[in-house]
């Protein structure tokens, strides 16, 4: 083998190995971008705006840090190459717009950056939006099933497991304090369904001879 050709092999080798460094690194990254520490994160009272929209599409806030041109904008400013995917990278932009125009108004704002985990966990399940959303926000920070949460998964409607007696009481209360069209907005069903789940509080508002304008007994 000629010189020349012994230092065309080593070179290619040379650039073999620093493509499987490379993907080495990379398959890394994304390990350590998907491996989120559940007890840990879900024990947190207050998290960043950003370390909320990144745990609700299953990635590792450990992981992430906003760019280093943040500064300059005056906020947290993020990049594609940040993230494992273009779409994950997309989604993470729309969540946290969401976070950031809902917080005050759906009662999950700790600060300006901060949002409360358990109330934002709780809005954001109720979005017909969203898909996918981590089995861990089924429950709450202490580690335990939240009948509240769990009735509250909109693709598990009208499963008969769902509603449970437990479930069912509480979404009477709701009902009670918020009315038929708040319940079903809060359960993620339908009004209809509301009251086909709960026929004995509708037949109350039945008008009958004795009760012809439908008002309360006390």
């Amino acid at each position: 083998m000629a010189i020349d050709d012994n230092e065309d092999y080593f070179r290619w080798m040379h650039n073999l190995k620093k493509i499987a460094d490379g993907q080495k690194k990379y398959d890394e990254k994304i390990a350590n971008q998907t491996q989120i520490d559940w007890k840990f994160w879900l024990a947190m009272p207050t998290i960043y705006d950003w370390q909320a929209a990144l745990l609700a599409i299953k990635l590792n806030p450990d992981a992430f840090m906003p760019s280093s041109n943040s500064w300059m904008a005056g906020k947290s400013v993020w990049e594609l190459s940040q993230f494992p995917s273009s779409d994950l990278f997309s989604k993470f932009v729309r969540v946290l717009k969401l976070i950031e125009s809902n917080k005050r108004s759906q009662g999950f704002f700790a600060d300006t950056q901060k949002v409360i985990l358990s109330k934002f966990i709780e809005w954001i399940r109720g979005l017909e939006y969203l898909e996918g959303l981590p089995a861990e926000f089924l429950t709450n920070a202490k580690g335990l099933h939240s009948s509240k949460l769990v009735v509250s998964i909109p693709k598990a409607a009208g499963t008969a497991k769902r509603w449970n007696d437990s479930a069912l009481t509480e979404l009477a209360d709701y009902r009670k304090k918020h009315g038929t069209k708040k319940a079903a907005e809060h359960f993620g069903i339908s009004e209809a369904r509301v009251r086909q789940l709960l026929p004995s509080e509708d037949s109350k508002k039945q008008p009958t001879a004795n009760n012809p304008f439908r008002l309360s007994k006390k």
